[in-house]
């Protein structure tokens, strides 16, 4: 089984880890770099910190003035890395976690700074060009192996966004760019039947545009032990988890209008459905699909206003056999339609004000058939209306201060209103040293599961309220010579927090926790660069066993002539998983990953992917207290690209 080695195996890989970087690090190409301070100085990790930040104030920033605490990927470190998807990638990010449970066999659900309500990842909203990534529903990720291929910018948000986003931004925002203006294509192959296909295409004439992007993935999957718990007792069977999707992209611009969209439709089989093991039975779909219509305005010199309107549509079946339910098959279907007014007014040179109005309507059905008791209802058609008014001022002073204050009301037809407030101070010490002082609140309304489910052992409860956030931070940027160090402390009240018994109810104390996180980059030449990151976390709330209080990760990254080698890891602390009455804690771990890369010409490069290179064993804890065994993870993979450019 893939899973559970002991002995300490993540303590015996982080010191082999250890003495690689040293080795590395010591190693004479180290000291080839011919290159002076000042050039130095101008290599990619000083021009990391003057990437664009959007997605914190929908206004320019950068790392250093953001209020926020940011972590930024860009296309060619996502490349570098060997990354191909959003749940690789967010574990390299100081406070983010993400692991496999056994809603299905592509479902990777994540946290940040170790909060999370059930196996969904409600706490982090996901924003694909603007776009809201979620289900409605039951806010799940709508496309749960989103494909970063396309991607030319990831922006990771730690802390409350409610104050911009409304609900679901409670402890996160994702915000994901899309490539534009690019011509290229991959093709991919590799162990367990991986076949893997990406391209970007893109055409322009006048102030006309259009970018076009396809995705598409197949894999026979690799093999495992399983636990098959519709029988008593539970009994170990065997299994895998084969998947595949395609999905398809657009933008098109001309002028000050600009529509984009997408289809995606994604599978799994085999492996475990809702923690059920039936190889001959268990299948799941993902289907997503969205348009949206774009227009620019601008009035007079600093006054501008964009003008979206959207509409998605998200299915999620799935298949599988429920001990009691006989062959059980289940149909969410949602539909959401969105208008939204956001203004920027530079009112004066050091005072601008950003305000905006969001309408959203969702119609939402779950619907489930089983083979003992016929056709029954999750809950009945579901609609919700939603309004959302939000406002910030940016005021900048001539000693480099800068404060932001603003606020967002949402109301919901269902759960009521709420209100959530942001202040944040932002000051440079210093041309190497700048703190900033943030303090926001955020809410999740209850989705539809939470209010109206009517299933075999949870039911929803309807008189649920919002939970919030109250989360304060202390943040420390320094920038000197070729280093950069961020520090973060961070300190969060959660209030009415939803929990689940046979239904759901709000928590009538308080849970407050915090932590610590910290990144450090360095140039060390012309041809090598360190990232590292390290969090803990403290007091996590009971509910919350299954996060890892302990992460970091490491990405070493060398290019010279035509080569480009990359070295990640990351890691994960202890978890604990339920069994019964009893709680039980998993081993941590390592997963090693690299990724070799050869320029072969100017237009294609030709590259050889590892992911989890040492093969490591390792369980994440299952939701269902049935089970004995931890959920098994994919040990080692291999595959060999070439990729193209034109």
């Amino acid at each position: 089984m893939r899973f559970g080695e002991t002995g300490g195996t993540g303590s015996r890989i982080s010191g082999g880890l250890v003495l690689l970087c040293v080795a590395v690090l010591s190693s004479p190409a180290l000291a080839m770099h011919g290159l002076d301070a000042e050039e130095l100085y101008s290599l990619p990790l000083q021009e990391l910190m003057e990437l664009e930040i959007t997605s914190s104030t929908l206004t320019r920033k950068t790392l250093r003035s953001v209020p926020a605490s940011v972590t930024v990927f860009t296309r060619d470190q996502i490349r570098e890395m060997g990354a191909d998807y959003l749940y690789e990638l967010i574990n390299f990010v100081p406070g983010f976690q993400a692991f496999r449970q056994g809603a299905d066999g592509m479902q990777y659900f994540h946290s940040a700074r170790g909060h999370r309500t059930s196996v969904k990842s409600r706490e982090v909203l996901i924003l694909v060009d603007g776009v809201r990534m979620i289900r409605e529903a039951d806010s799940g990720a709508a496309i749960p192996m989103l494909s970063l291929y396309n991607v030319a910018k990831v922006e990771f948000i730690r802390g409350p966004g409610s104050a911009i986003y409304g609900s679901n931004a409670f402890l996160g925002v994702i915000n994901i760019e899309t490539v534009r203006g690019q011509d290229a294509a991959q093709v991919v192959g590799g162990e367990h039947g991986r076949m893997q296909f990406n391209g970007v295409y893109s055409f322009a004439q006048g102030d006309s545009e259009l970018n076009l992007a396809l995705n598409h993935f197949a894999e026979d999957g690799q093999t495992y032990t399983l636990e098959n718990i519709n029988v008593s007792p539970p009994q170990q069977v065997t299994g895998k988890d084969p998947r595949k999707g395609t999905d398809f992209q657009f933008s098109a611009r001309t002028g000050d209008y600009r529509l984009q969209g997408m289809i995606s439709r994604q599978e799994a089989e085999d492996y475990y459905i809702v923690e059920r093991a039936a190889s001959d039975l268990n299948h799941s779909y993902h289907d997503v699909a969205y348009l949206q219509l774009m227009r620019d305005l601008d009035w007079q010199p600093g006054l501008h206003t964009r003008l979206e309107l959207g509409y998605s549509a998200n299915a999620f079946k799935l298949n599988t056999e429920i001990r009691g339910l006989g062959i059980t098959r289940t149909d969410q279907q949602e539909t959401n339609l969105q208008l939204i007014a956001r203004n920027a007014w530079q009112y004066a040179s050091q005072n601008s004000l950003e305000f905006g109005l969001e309408l959203r309507e969702s119609d939402m059905s779950s619907v489930y058939s089983t083979q003992t008791r016929g056709d029954l209802e999750f809950y009945p058609d579901v609609e919700r209306t939603i309004t959302g008014v939000y406002v910030q001022n940016q005021r900048y002073y001539d000693s480099g201060l800068q404060v932001v204050v603003g606020g967002r009301y949402d109301d919901y037809d269902d759960v009521g209103d709420s209100f959530s407030p942001r202040v944040s101070l932002v000051y440079p010490v210093s041309p190497r040293h700048t703190v900033k002082a943030l303090y926001g609140e955020a809410f999740r309304a209850p989705n539809a599961n939470e209010l109206y489910l009517v299933g075999v052992t949870l039911v929803g409860n309807p008189d649920l309220k919002p939970e919030t956030i109250k989360t304060s931070e202390l943040i420390w940027i320094s920038l000197w010579g070729h280093h950069r160090l961020t520090v973060n402390g961070h300190y969060n009240v959660i209030e009415d927090s939803i929990y689940s018994t046979t239904t759901f109810l709000n928590r009538t104390e308080d849970e407050a926790f915090y932590g610590m996180e910290i990144d450090y980059a360095v140039q060390l030449s012309s041809q090598w660069q360190l990232q590292v990151n390290a969090t803990a976390l403290r007091n996590l709330p009971a509910s919350d066993y299954r996060e890892a209080d302990r992460l970091s990760s490491f990405i070493l990254n060398y290019q010279s002539g035509r080569w480009n080698v990359n070295v990640n890891a990351s890691y994960a602390g202890t978890r604990h998983m339920q069994v019964g009455a009893d709680k039980v804690a998993l081993d941590d771990y390592w997963l090693l990953n690299s990724k070799w890369m050869y320029r072969l010409n100017q237009h294609a490069n030709l590259y050889i992917n590892g992911r989890n290179l040492l093969d490591e064993d390792y369980g994440t804890p299952t939701r269902l207290t049935l089970h004995t065994d931890a959920m098994p993870n994919r040990g080692r993979e291999l595959m060999v690209g070439v990729e193209l450019g034109f």
